[in-house]
Formats: structure tokens, sequence, C-alpha cells
């Protein structure tokens, strides 16, 4: 009789990637605002690294025509200007987001009901184009007046999956060690 391999101690990492998960999502509950901070900050610092980076390529290239120089000195430049202006000042930037967000969803929205009216006599069933503009602007308000809101459904949703994985973990440990017992006890049987 063939047995398969013992389970190996895949509830150890089913129980760490459910803590993990717990917790990253705990985080986008209670502080999401830092969270968008930081992803601004990492992207300025992201921008400023690849500034940077032109400038040492062009001083390293000495092939390059003048030309192409002032192009990368210039491109260079915005780039570490960004870079610090993303890094210094991720409030401006998390509002002027924030705010881009909201009314692009709510234009959508509108433009989706205005094209649904239009084309409610050449289509019959234009009501899941009325339900998705109508989703449209119920979430760009949402998030006009609750910033955080996209960060706070990610971190439930996060929440409930690393419990759903929790309760796994402890499924797997429970049921490996039965069939870890049963494949012992059946190889001893055999000998």
């Amino acid at each position: 009789m063939s047995y398969p391999e013992k389970p190996a101690n895949i509830w150890i990492n089913t129980l760490i990637n459910s803590l993990l998960l717990i917790l990253i999502s705990s985080m986008l509950i209670f502080v999401p605002l830092e969270i968008y901070h930081t992803i601004i900050v990492f992207i300025g610092a992201l921008i400023l690294i690849s500034g940077l980076g032109f400038i040492f390529y062009i001083i390293r290239a000495q092939q390059v025509k003048f030309q192409a120089n002032i192009v990368w000195y210039i491109q260079a430049f915005i780039n570490i200007a960004l870079g610090l202006f993303l890094i210094l000042k991720p409030e401006f930037i998390l509002n002027l987001l924030h705010y881009f967000i909201s009314f692009s969803l709510i234009l959508i929205g509108i433009i989706q009901i205005l094209l649904a009216l239009k084309q409610k006599e050449i289509v019959k069933h234009v009501s899941y184009l009325r339900y998705t503009s109508l989703l449209s602007i119920i979430l760009g308000i949402t998030i006009l007046f609750w910033p955080q809101f996209p960060l706070v459904i990610l971190g439930y949703i996060g929440i409930c999956i690393g419990i759903i994985l929790l309760l796994f973990a402890f499924i797997f440990y429970f049921k490996g060690n039965q069939i870890s017992n049963q494949i012992d006890s059946d190889l001893k049987g055999e000998l």
C-alpha cells in the first residue's frame, strides 16, 4: 500500500501568513493616512534615486552628445525636484490625490448616467451601466468625505481573510497530526 509523504508543516506557514495579514490589515484600518503618507514618501524616494541615477549616468557616459546631455540633465533635475517635493511635502500630494480621485469618480459616474440615458433607445438592458455609475458616484462622495475609506475596507477584507487562514492553520495542524499518526501506525503494521 503506498502512502503519500507525511504532511509538511503547512500549518506553520499558514499561521505565519495569517498573523502577518491580520497585522498589516489592522495597520490599514487604524493608521490609513500614515500608510498613504509612507507610500508617497517611498515613491518620492524612488523618483529621487532615479534622478540621481540620471546624473551619475551622464557623468559616466562620455560618448553621449551634448544635446542629449541637456535633456538628461533636465530630466534628472525634474526627477530630483519631484522626488524631494514628494518626500518633503507628502500631505500636499495626499490632499491633491484625494480630491482628484473623488472628483474623477463622481465625473465618471455622471458621464455613465448620461450615456445610459442616451443608449436606452439602442440597448434594452442599460441598468448595469446605471448601477455602476451610481456606485461610482457613491464611492466618489465617500472618498471625498472619508479619504481613508479604500484602505480601511481593504483592512477589513484582509482581517477576514486572515481569520480564515488562521482557522485553516489550526485545521492543518490537527488533521496533519492525525494523518501523520495514521501513516506511522500503518507503516509499523506493515513491518
